[in-house]
């Protein structure tokens, strides 16, 4: 975040502990699991987090086994995404070779709907416009139309695909 300000001033990875940050972690993922989601993602979704982690590992800002830290989780959470997708019905996450690096979120509703679009790192601009909604909704199910769902693709396919997730990952950690 300081790479944004002028005065910049950089705690160490192993000593940021923000307060109360582990119990409204939990408090997050346990309602964003109980939600009926729908994910749309590319063997690059995960690009710009390998980048970012080089560029702090190059810079000096992240040294090798704190870059390490990060890889190990990285690599924790694209398994467990990889079990959820076969085993959660609520989680649906599809394929889509097309979509880059998009982090809009879209919150439907029958009554209202929310959608969330991306200023910078830190912000979003939310829409609850109805019309803006409607062809909001009627994008991303077009994009589904479009996509492969790698909860009913079977194995294989699923495999490759997480698989290249894995080795992008091994990839960084290699280079380091």
């Amino acid at each position: 975040m300081n790479l944004l300000n002028a005065k910049q001033v950089f705690i160490p990875f192993l000593e940021f502990s923000p307060p109360y940050f582990e119990s409204n972690t939990q408090e997050l993922k346990k309602k964003y699991e109980a939600q009926n989601v729908v994910e749309l993602w590319n063997n690059r979704t995960i690009s710009s987090i390998l980048q970012q982690i080089l560029f702090y590992y190059e810079t000096g800002l992240l040294q090798k086994n704190e870059a390490e830290i990060i890889l190990k989780e990285l690599r924790e959470l694209i398994k467990y995404v990889e079990e959820k997708t076969e085993s959660n019905p609520k989680f649906q996450l599809y394929e889509n070779e097309l979509m880059h690096l998009s982090n809009d979120i879209f919150f439907h509703h029958p009554q209202q709907s929310l959608f969330a679009i991306p200023t910078n790192m830190f912000g979003y601009i939310l829409v609850n416009d109805p019309k803006t909604c409607k062809e909001t909704y009627n994008y991303f199910e077009h994009q589904i139309k479009n996509s492969k769902s790698l909860n009913t693709s079977g194995n294989r396919d699923r495999k490759i695909f997480f698989n290249k997730m894995f080795e992008q990952i091994e990839h960084l950690k290699q280079k380091l």
